[in-house]
């Protein structure tokens, strides 16, 4: 036995010093190219993942409410709430490596909803830059026209009468909100703010990080004449009896953000809240007349967005609330924003 298998050694060592190198070369190749053809589906699968320096283009729509609340001596029936008309706004916005810019506009309303609530002209103005480790945006957003909203007990006895209810408008009444938000992400090797360029390979990617957010928000709000009506404005505290109106707050706080990638799907949620000093100056009763005080601010935004990345583009949504109060003793001052944001964006 020992002498056959020893004659099959020389003779195979004889057949490769006889073999062309062209021949050796293609017996060491082929037990590589039987190894290659047993591959997993992962490494087959068409690479479909965006890359580069993406330009995005989105689309939103936002339900904004940006509401003045009267309540003497917290009786809601005595309460007197003003609101704009615009239920719906438009915007488009821009993003290229991280900055951002994004126009809002307000749907036109309809002539019947003009003449029963007046016209309100809103313009919304948002720019942004994000990085792994933070973001920062600035916001300037100004409203002119607004309505009284009677009550819903008013309008219900209205509705049943068969006559389509009439507001107090006050197209001279005006509010206009400044401000911005500072971002940093504590752990931003397990979460950013900037959604990921390159999303390679189908493993499963992502985690959470506390979050701090410090924001500063201006507020005025002004018109012509005294925002409410004497006999309404002497059961209020005098600081309600206002033409005009300031707050500044400056907020500082935190929240959690959690984002995951598995292959071409992103998912990401994120909420902050904030809280602190809001310092308050009102002109009120007789021009010549001002008041000053200090009172505590507050601040939410949430935040959930998904998108799905093919070969060259990227689609996805982005779902957002935003809310900043400001209270006196007998006002409060709500602005409250949802949004619904669509975007494409490409390499270039």
């Amino acid at each position: 036995m020992k002498l056959r298998s020893l004659g099959k050694s020389l003779a195979l060592f004889m057949l490769a010093l006889n073999a062309s190198p062209e021949g050796v070369a293609s017996a060491i190749a082929a037990p590589k190219k039987a190894v290659n053809t047993i591959t997993s589906p992962a490494q087959t699968e068409p690479r479909r993942y965006l890359l580069g320096k993406p330009l995005g283009l989105a689309l939103s729509l936002e339900a904004p409410s940006l509401g003045i609340t009267f309540r003497p001596d917290g009786d809601s029936k005595e309460e007197v709430v003003y609101q704009p008309n615009s239920l719906l706004n438009w915007g488009v916005g821009l993003e290229y490596e991280g900055y951002g810019a994004t126009l809002t506009l307000p749907v036109a309303s309809s002539e019947q909803d003009v003449i029963r609530k007046g016209e309100t002209k809103h313009f919304d103005l948002i720019l942004s830059r994000y990085w792994d480790e933070g973001g920062v945006d600035f916001f300037y957003a100004v409203y002119r026209g607004f309505y009284r909203d009677r009550g819903e007990a008013t309008q219900q006895s209205t509705l049943q009468s068969g006559e389509s209810p009439t507001y107090q408008q006050r197209p001279d009444l005006y509010a206009r909100h400044i401000g911005g938000n500072f971002y940093h992400v504590f752990n931003p090797g397990r979460f950013k703010l900037k959604t990921p360029v390159e999303m390679a390979g189908p493993e499963r990617v992502g985690g959470g990080s506390w979050l701090g957010i410090f924001g500063l928000d201006q507020y005025r709000i002004a018109s012509s004449d005294p925002v409410l009506a004497v006999e309404k404005a002497q059961k209020l505290d005098a600081s309600a009896r206002f033409y005009s109106s300031e707050f500044l707050s400056a907020t500082l706080g935190g929240g959690y953000g959690y984002a995951q990638t598995y292959g071409p799907q992103f998912f990401r949620l994120q909420l902050l809240m904030g809280f602190g000093p809001q310092w308050q100056k009102l002109e009120y009763e007789r021009r010549d007349q001002q008041l000053e005080r200090v009172m505590l601010g507050s601040k939410i935004h949430l935040g959930a967005e998904y998108s799905y990345s093919f070969e060259s583009w990227r689609l996805g949504a982005l779902l957002k609330y935003d809310g900043v109060q400001a209270t006196l003793p007998a006002v409060r001052v709500d602005s409250r924003v949802y949004s619904a944001l669509f975007y494409a964006k490409t390499q270039i």
